[in-house]
């Protein structure tokens, strides 16, 4: 809401990732149903999505099979690389 509508959130992420290559490593913290995972899939080769409920991290292995789903928290997940890109998407609501 705070960026408008769905074209200007796109464009906003669009510029965040921009200086990025497809080789970077990067997280989806909070990743959910994996809206922004499978964005980030088709820029990105090495993609985690971390999600604390059971439910959703059955529904992000259904729909986004190639990104590394871990379960936690962004206090306590075990991401196992170092992270070039960290995507927090849920603080752009606030």
């Amino acid at each position: 809401r705070c960026l408008g509508g769905r074209d200007e959130l796109d464009a906003f992420v669009a510029s965040v990732l921009a200086p990025y290559e497809r080789g970077a490593v990067v997280v989806d913290w909070g990743a959910g149903s994996g809206a922004m995972t499978r964005r980030l899939l088709r820029r990105f080769d090495a993609v985690h999505a971390v999600e604390p409920s059971a439910y959703q991290r059955q529904v992000l292995a259904r729909d986004c099979p190639a990104a590394h789903i871990v379960a936690g928290t962004v206090h306590d997940a075990d991401v196992p690389a170092p992270i070039d890109v960290a995507f927090l998407r849920h603080v752009l609501y606030h």
